[in-house]
């Protein structure tokens, strides 16, 4: 909510120091995986043969955290050369570029503690939380920008405030993490017992592999669109990635919920259990996702009536249509990731990733030349498609199940037919026509599939359940 009201009115006052927050911001995630390497998916996969007892636990705990110091100690050694390499071939000529380019570095090593902290949790089914406080600085962005913006503390002052709310997030979960391995048994003892260190390893690096893929593979924009234009456009982008973004939030909350329900489910080999979280999601997800990508698009041609600034950020909203279908595929993709990384097949996480980036960054080097922003979003799209279709196919011909059947993809193809509809409108007629046009076409689409078809039946279930408790009141 907060990082919402920020880019609709807070972010458009100053871009281009907006382009800067969010470099410091967007390199630093993409470096996650050199600081947490495979450490993420391994304390989940493991925890089961580690979970019985306090001391096990706390075992198994310390052994993560001492790989994870050895972790930031590499990345403190690479970063130099990282740095260096940032600047020379930079095509940004602002001097705030090479200037504050080293924050990007303690921003890393934050955003990987917090990463790793908030994944261990999950095992003890600790989930709202700690995602909470592990995105908090996206409280702290906007009150550091809006500090430097009136001019009440310079920019340097202002990365150090960002910086200092990432680090009481990370104390916070440390703490969690403390109070939980007091806890004492959590569950059965399991049979099998833990016998191949070499296993874990070779799980760690190959997770390693599938991570920085990821990272590159979907990430990898938030560095070469400063690197490649300048802190302005990275600024635009940066708004028009949070706001097509904005309807992954349900996906967040269930990998994570699913990341150790699957772990389990593989052990006990149990694929009934399964599919079922794998279907479950991807149509209520499908069409939730689509509801809020009509409102996303309603909210942007309403924007420049009531907010001046957005006048002149017209331009967004092409690359917000490019992305949020791009996300809303990964959404009826749902957990196929999650499913893959933590069954035997996991290395083909990391192959289909390895070969994607080569794939993103070559598209982003082109595309950004040619198209501007337009072309990393295009870039983005084209890499979380392909992607998610290989990903899926994979897992059809493994376990016989994929989320796309007939009338999912009915509506998915109707949906991108009313997209493209309604851009047309937008484009040709004043937002007074638009707007409302635009709502009724969105409404009836969305009600037809709610209503007369069996595409999401669990949520109809519980919006017409809802929808009584409020009538009867």
């Amino acid at each position: 909510m907060v990082g919402a009201i920020a880019t609709l009115f807070i972010y458009p006052l100053d871009r281009e120091l907006l382009g800067l927050f969010g470099t410091i911001v967007d390199v630093g995630a993409l470096l996650i995986p050199l600081v947490i390497v495979g450490l993420g998916s391994a304390s989940i996969r493991y925890f089961p043969y580690f979970k019985a007892s306090s001391s096990t636990r706390n075992k198994y705990l310390l052994f993560l955290l001492k790989l994870l110091v050895i972790n930031c100690l590499f990345l403190i050694l690479l970063f130099p050369l990282f740095k260096h390499l940032s600047i020379k071939y930079s095509s940004n000529d602002a001097p705030e570029y090479a200037k504050y380019f080293i924050y990007i570095l303690p921003a890393a090593l934050l955003f990987g503690l917090g990463q790793f902290f908030t994944t261990y949790l999950s095992n003890f089914k600790v989930v709202t939380l700690p995602l909470f406080l592990k995105n908090l600085y996206k409280i702290g962005m906007p009150v550091a920008f809006l500090l430097v913006y009136i001019n009440a503390i310079n920019i340097q002052n202002g990365i150090f405030l960002l910086l200092g709310v990432m680090l009481l997030s990370v104390s916070i979960l440390g703490g969690l993490i403390i109070v939980r391995a007091k806890k004492e048994v959590i569950g059965s003892e399991i049979q099998q017992e833990y016998k191949k260190p070499s296993e874990f390893y070779n799980y760690y690096f190959w997770a390693f592999a599938s991570s920085v893929g990821s990272m590159m593979a979907f990430k990898v924009d938030g560095y070469m669109v400063p690197v490649m234009t300048n802190f302005t456009m990275a600024g635009d982008y940066r708004m028009s990635v949070f706001i097509a973004s904005v309807i992954t939030i349900p996906i967040t909350s269930v990998v994570a919920i699913a990341n150790p329900i699957i772990a389990q489910a593989w052990k006990n080999n149990d694929l009934s259990e399964i599919r079922s979280v794998y279907l479950k999601g991807a149509k209520n997800l499908l069409f939730l996702g689509a509801a809020m990508l009509f409102g996303i698009y309603i909210l942007l041609d309403l924007l420049p009536l009531v907010i001046e600034s957005w006048k002149k950020l017209s331009h967004l909203k092409l690359i917000v249509i490019v992305i949020g279908i791009a996300r809303l595929f990964d959404m009826v993709s749902s957990v196929n990731g999650v499913i893959i990384q933590h069954s035997i097949w996991y290395r083909y996480n990391s192959i289909f990733v390895i070969i994607l980036t080569v794939i993103n960054i070559l598209l982003n080097i082109i595309l950004i030349k040619s198209h501007g922003i337009l072309g990393a979003g295009i870039a983005t799209g084209i890499s979380l498609i392909v992607f998610n279709v290989l990903k899926s196919g994979f897992l059809y011909k493994k376990i016989g199940v994929q989320p796309l059947d007939f009338l999912t993809t009915i509506f998915f193809g109707c949906f991108i037919v009313i997209t493209y509809l309604i851009y047309l409108i937008s484009t040709s007629y004043d937002a007074i026509i638009s707007i409302p046009v635009n709502s009724i076409i969105s409404i009836c689409f969305l009600l037809f599939f709610l209503c007369c078809t069996e595409l999401v039946s669990d949520t109809r279930k519980i919006l017409f359940s809802l929808l009584s408790k409020v009538t009867k009141r």
